[in-house]
Parts: C-alpha cells; structure tokens; sequence
C-alpha cells in the first residue's frame, strides 16, 4: 500500500509520497506532519524501527511542537531501550498536548519501570482522566497503583480496563494477580483461563 498523499499542488494534480530513498533530494516533495507520522507510522509496524527513528527525529526538526511525533519517537525508543530519551520525549509530548493519553500512559509505564512509582500513578491518572474509554490506561494504572500497596483502587482500574477490553491479556493477568494478592484465587484462575 501506497502512503497517503501530501494533498494537491498548486496546478490541482495530485502529489504521491514517496519513500525518500527512492527519490532524489531535489524531486522529494515535502510532506505534512500528518504525513510524515503515517509513514513513520508505517515504517514501526514493518519492523524497521531504525529508519522509523530517523525519520521521525528528521520529522520533529521540522515539526517541532507536534506532540504526537514526541510521543512515537519515545515509543521508538522504547522499543529500543533508550528509556530516558523516552522519558524526555514523553513529557515533552504532554508539555505540548497534556491531553495526550498515549504519552501519559507510556511515560507511566516508564516511569513505573524505573521504580517512581507515585509519580507513575499520577500520570496514569491523568491519562485515565484524558481518555476513559483507554483500557490500557486503566491497565498500567491499576499495575501503578499495586506498585503502591494500594489494591482496592488498583482492582478497580483493572477491573475498568477488563470492562473496556474483555480480552486483554494485560488487564485480565493484573486482574488476576490482584485477585492472588487479595486471596481470592478462583476469581484469579478464571481470569487466567480467560487470558
């Protein structure tokens, strides 16, 4: 499949993006944001997470208040192990958009791995705040939550993140293990069966 269009020339006639290796620097016509985040985009889910990276920084130099290219170059580095230039990325992003769930959820999750664990929950709050139909939110925030001690609330986000996605296998194993942590085992079995 063929990226989308950068939109009409001047002359109406329209314009096909082309992979910028395969067309001279003089000839490539320059993409919108959108653009460049679709194949961006396109490059991640192919597997070529180093092409996908350099375009993307190439992208932000152009576009450097767009928070959606923070947030996937902090996925992309993520992907990667860089955590840090994640993190940066990440709250860049919010700093941009402080609406944007998918940062707040990954910069969660980083920060959660990394052992802040307070803070990841109150930025998964606020992701779950922004966008309360995201099960992965709910997720990450009851396993932020349960890095705390605190299992009620933590039970809830799972099971929240279990209401909005009743097959995934990251907010039905949560649910399961805080279901163990709080001794009832065969609501915690059933889950796992499920999962």
């Amino acid at each position: 499949p063929r990226p989308p269009a950068a939109g009409p020339p001047a002359d109406g006639q329209p314009v096909e993006v082309v992979p910028s290796a395969k067309v001279a620097p003089s000839a490539q016509v320059a993409p919108s944001a959108e653009v460049a985040l679709a194949q961006v985009a396109a490059l991640a889910t192919s597997g070529d997470g180093v092409e996908a990276r350099r375009q993307c920084a190439a992208a932000l130099l152009r576009w450097p208040s767009n928070a959606h290219l923070h947030y996937i170059i902090g996925a992309l580095c993520t992907g990667e192990g860089e955590h840090e230039q994640a993190e940066a990325h990440y709250r860049h992003a919010i700093e941009l958009a402080p609406a944007h769930a998918p940062a707040s959820c990954n910069l969660g999750r980083t920060l959660l791995a990394r052992g802040a664990h307070a803070e990841a929950v109150a930025v998964l709050r606020r992701a779950v705040a922004a966008a309360p139909a995201l099960p992965e939110a709910h997720a990450n925030l009851a396993a932020a939550l349960r890095a705390t001690g605190e299992l009620a609330q933590a039970a809830a986000a799972a099971r929240e993140a279990v209401r909005l996605a009743p097959h995934m296998p990251q907010a039905l194993h949560m649910l399961a293990q805080l279901c163990l942590d709080c001794g009832d085992a065969s609501e915690a079995l059933e889950l796992s069966l499920r999962g």
